[in-house]
C-alpha cells in the first residue's frame, strides 16, 4: 500500500513498509493478512477517510515473523509462533525489548544524564517512549547507533527440534542473574520454557500451547505432587534443548532494530515525505515537556536518576510550582 499523503504521521507504517520490516515480499505479507496472521492494525484518519496502518508494536511483531521465517520456518508457522511468543512475553512486561533505550544510558550514551544528541526538542521526551521515534532520533541526530550489531541483554528465542520454544536474555556471563520458577527451580544459564508446538508439519494447523496450558500452576501452590510434576516437566524440556538435533535461534531485539533500519533506508530510497511535527503519541500529560530552562517536568525522567531524596523532593516542588504558574497564565484572558 502506497503512502497516500505527505502529512501522514511517520510513526505509522503501510503494508509495504511492514513487508520491508519483515524482510518478505509484499505478496507474502498479503498472505499473512489473508490468513489473519498479520499483526493487528491501527487506524489513522486521513481527511475524511481512515486508512489501515500499523504502529511500532506491530512492526516489532512483523520483525519477529520475518526473523523466524529467515531462520528456516514456513511463513504461516512463523507468524503463529511469533504471535504466541509475543502474547506470552509481552503480557507481564508490556513490550518487546528492542534495547534502543540502552543508548540513553551508560556506556552507550557519551553524555550520561543528558540525551546523547546535541540539541533537545521539547517533544523529545514524549516521542522517545515509542521505539520508532527513538530509533529515528538516534539515526538522524547522533553518530552512536550501531547498525546490525547484537547488544548485551538482547531478547533471544530458541526452538528445539521444532517443538520446545524458549526465551532468554543474552546477557554477558558476569551480568547473568538467576531466575525463579513457580515450581522452585532457579538457574542463571537455562532459558525460560515458553511454548510447545505439536504438529509443526501441519503448518498453520499446528497446535501451539503456552506453558500455563501445560502445567496447572494454581494446583502447585497446595499440592507437592503437582509441583514435582511441573519440575520434572521442565527438566524434560531443558534436556530436550541440550540434546536437540536442530536448534532454531532468533535474536528478537536485533530483528526489531534491523526492521526499523530497513524501513528507514526504504523511506530514504523511495523519497518518502512526512510532516515530522505529526505523531500518533498519546496526548501529553501535564508533566510532559520541560520548563523554561529545558529541564524535564517528569520527575521520573532519567536526568533525575542520581538525585538524592532531598534533591528529588526539591525538584518535585519546583516542577509543581512551574506547572501551577504555567496553568495560571494559560487561564488568563488573551493568553
Amino acid at each position: 500500500m502506497a503512502r497516500p499523503r505527505k502529512d501522514s504521521p511517520p510513526d505509522r507504517f503501510t503494508s509495504t513498509e511492514m513487508a520491508v520490516a519483515a524482510g518478505i515480499t509484499a505478496r507474502s505479507f498479503g498472505v499473512l493478512i489473508e490468513n489473519s496472521l498479520a499483526p493487528d492494525t491501527v487506524e489513522y484518519a486521513i481527511g475524511k477517510q481512515a486508512a489501515r496502518y500499523w504502529n511500532s508494536f506491530g512492526l516489532g511483531e512483523a520483525a519477529l515473523i520475518g526473523a523466524i521465517h529467515k531462520s528456516g520456518a514456513e511463513l504461516l508457522m512463523s507468524a503463529k509462533i511469533a504471535h504466541l511468543v509475543i502474547d506470552e512475553f509481552v503480557g507481564p512486561r508490556g513490550h518487546l525489548p528492542s534495547r534502543l533505550g540502552d543508548y540513553l544510558n551508560r556506556p552507550l550514551n557519551p553524555n550520561p544524564g543528558r540525551y546523547p544528541w546535541a540539541e533537545d526538542d521539547p517533544q523529545d521526551w514524549l516521542r522517545i517512549r515509542d521505539d520508532f521515534w527513538l530509533h529515528h532520533i538516534l539515526r538522524t541526530r547522533t553518530d552512536i547507533y550501531n547498525i546490525g550489531k547484537a547488544m548485551d541483554g538482547d531478547l533471544v528465542m530458541e526452538i528445539a527440534d521444532r517443538r520446545y520454544v524458549f526465551t532468554d536474555f543474552a546477557w554477558s556471563p558476569e551480568r547473568k542473574l538467576p531466575r525463579a520458577n513457580p515450581w522452585g527451580t532457579t538457574s542463571a544459564s537455562d532459558p525460560d520454557w515458553s511454548l510447545e508446538i505439536e504438529g509443526w508439519e501441519r503448518g498453520k494447523d499446528a497446535v501451539v500451547r503456552p506453558v500455563h496450558e501445560l502445567i496447572d500452576i494454581s494446583a502447585m501452590m497446595d499440592d507437592p505432587a503437582a509441583k514435582e510434576a511441573a519440575r520434572q516437566r521442565e527438566k524434560q524440556t531443558l534436556d530436550a534443548r541440550r540434546n536437540a538435533v536442530g536448534l532454531l535461534r532468533v535474536n528478537v531485539s536485533l530483528a526489531i532494530r534491523n526492521a526499523f533500519d530497513a524501513v528507514h533506508e526504504h523511506r530514504l530510497a523511495s523519497g518518502s515525505s512526512f510532516d515530522w511535527s505529526a505523531h500518533s503519541q498519546p496526548k501529553p500529560s501535564r508533566y510532559s515537556g520541560s520548563d523554561a530552562n529545558g529541564d524535564p517536568l517528569d520527575i521520573n525522567h532519567h536526568w533525575y536518576a542520581d538525585l538524592s531524596p532531598a534533591e528529588r523532593a526539591k525538584r518535585r516542588d519546583e516542577i509543581e510550582e512551574y506547572i501551577a504558574k504555567r496553568d495560571m497564565n494559560d487561564d488568563e484572558p488573551g493568553a
